[in-house]
C-alpha cells in the first residue's frame, strides 16, 4: 500500500524527481493516513513512528528542512529496484498483466478439468446400464401414457437414468440384474407405485422397499402354483419310467 501512495505523490507533487517526495505537514497526514487502506488521520506522533520505522528499515531517507523552510523531503532508498512497475505490479511492457492472464487461464482450465471429472460418464446404446434405462423408460412411458402423465417424463434423460442404474449396481451393490429387472416389472404393474415411480432416481432410492414388497407378493403365488400341480405331470413321469425299462406295475401313481 505504501509504494503506490508515494508514487502517486511523486507524479503529482513538486518536481523533486522520481526518487524524492516533498511532503508538507498536511500532505504528510493525508499520505500516511491512507497507508492501511482505511482512512484515519494520524497524529504527529503516529507519523513520526511510521517514518522512524521506514528509516530503520533503510527504505527512506528524510530531509526535514532548515530554518523557516518547513517541509519534509523523503528520498526512497534503492529507488532503481522499484522501476518498471506500476501500482498493480505490471511492468511497462505488460509482463505482469500477461502473467496474471496466464494464471487466470490455468485456474479456469483446472476448474474445467475438475468439472469434467465430476460429470457423469456417457453411456453408449449397447451399454448394459443404458439398456436397463431403456427398458424401465419403456415400461414407465406405457404407464404414463395410460394415466395421461406424459408431461412428467417428457424430459427424461436416459444418460442420467443409466447412471442411476450404474450407481444401483456399483455403489449400492445390487449386482443381481435379473432381480432389478423383476423389480422394474413389479413397480410398473403395482397399483400404487406404477404412477408414483416415474424416474430411475426414485427407483434407485426406493429399491430396497420395492424388492421386499415384490418378493412378498410373489411367494404366495409360488405356493399356490405348487398346490395346484398339473395332473399331466404324473403321466409324463410314467412315460419316463417305462422308457427306462422299469416295470409299469411298480410305478407309484400317488402324490
Amino acid at each position: 500500500m505504501m509504494m503506490p501512495q508515494f508514487q502517486w505523490l511523486m507524479a503529482q507533487s513538486f518536481g523533486f524527481g522520481r526518487a524524492s517526495i516533498l511532503l508538507l505537514y498536511e500532505t504528510s497526514l493525508k499520505a500516511l493516513g491512507g497507508l492501511r487502506g482505511v482512512w484515519k488521520e494520524p497524529n504527529p506522533k503516529t507519523i513520526s513512528t511510521v517514518l522512524d520505522w521506514l528509516i530503520k528499515a533503510e527504505m527512506i531517507e528524510i530531509d526535514r528542512g532548515r530554518g523557516n523552510r518547513q517541509y519534509t523531503l523523503i528520498s526512497i532508498v534503492n529507488w532503481g529496484n522499484y522501476q518498471g512497475f506500476d501500482s498493480e505490479g505490471v511492468t511497462e511492457n505488460g509482463e505482469g498483466r500477461k502473467q496474471q492472464a496466464d494464471i487466470n487461464k490455468n485456474e479456469k482450465n483446472e476448474k474445467k478439468k475438475t468439472s469434467s471429472r465430476k460429470r457423469s460418464p456417457t453411456y453408449s446404446e449397447d451399454d448394459t446400464y443404458f439398456r436397463m434405462a431403456q427398458h424401465f423408460h419403456e415400461k414407465v412411458s406405457a404407464v404414463a401414457e395410460e394415466a395421461e402423465l406424459n408431461h412428467l417424463i417428457i424430459k427424461a434423460d436416459l444418460q442420467k437414468w443409466a447412471d442411476e442404474f450404474r450407481k444401483l449396481v456399483e455403489l449400492d451393490k445390487v449386482e443381481d440384474k435379473h432381480l432389478i429387472r423383476d423389480v422394474m416389472d413389479w413397480v410398473t404393474t403395482d397399483s400404487f407405485w406404477k404412477t408414483n415411480c416415474l424416474s430411475a432416481k426414485k427407483f434407485r432410492d426406493k429399491f430396497p422397499e420395492f424388492a421386499l414388497k415384490a418378493r412378498s407378493q410373489q411367494q404366495p403365488n409360488q405356493a399356490s402354483r405348487k398346490q395346484k400341480a398339473d395332473p399331466r405331470d404324473k403321466e409324463i413321469a410314467f412315460q419316463q419310467w417305462i422308457s427306462e425299462g422299469k416295470n409299469p406295475d411298480e410305478f407309484d401313481w400317488g402324490n
